[in-house]
């Protein structure tokens, strides 16, 4: 399962979340571990990857046969923002398609692996990276791209987060 750049068109929004919808299933193979610790603590224990799947997204961790591969699926017709505050550069599409995808459904996932939303969070823009480098971004393009989604995602997710639960009560 490689990475394709094919699969997502306009969405004929103009601004927000949806941007990009995906014309076909965007699939991704991830060698990247999630694990546990502190946000800088890159030496703490690899994540039990668990399958994980909703109407949008699917996460499948190889058997022992693949070894440590682990197969991401985004389906049909999700929508994106491409890379959000940033230029949709075609390099970067791919990667920000599934790093919002991962975000989006970050407190699901940590749930059914049962770590944390930061380490979800922070695989998430490792499979972002590893996206970039696969479609041959520059290495400037994905230094700028990765610091920043690397600084500013978490607390943005979390922001986010409270403010859509907050708009639910007072609903």
């Amino acid at each position: 399962m490689n990475t394709t750049t094919h699969a997502w068109r306009r969405n004929g929004a103009k601004t927000g979340d949806l941007k990009y919808i995906l014309v076909e299933p965007l699939r991704h193979t991830t060698y990247e571990r999630p694990r546990s610790g502190g946000w800088l603590d890159f030496d703490g224990l690899e994540i039990a990857v668990k399958p994980f799947e909703n109407k949008w997204l699917s996460i499948i961790p190889a058997d022992k046969t693949q070894g440590t591969a682990i197969f991401i699926v985004e389906s049909e017709a999700y929508c994106c923002d491409g890379a959000s505050g940033a230029p949709d550069l075609p390099c970067v599409m791919d990667g920000a398609c599934f790093h919002d995808a991962i975000y989006q459904f970050a407190d699901a996932i940590a749930a059914a692996w049962g770590c944390d939303v930061a380490a979800v969070l922070r695989w998430g823009d490792a499979v972002f990276l590893e996206a970039m480098q696969r479609r041959r971004a520059p290495r400037l393009v994905r230094w700028a791209y990765y610091n920043a989604v690397a600084l500013v995602g978490y607390p943005y997710n979390r922001v986010r987060r409270w403010w859509r639960l907050r708009r639910e009560v007072k609903s």
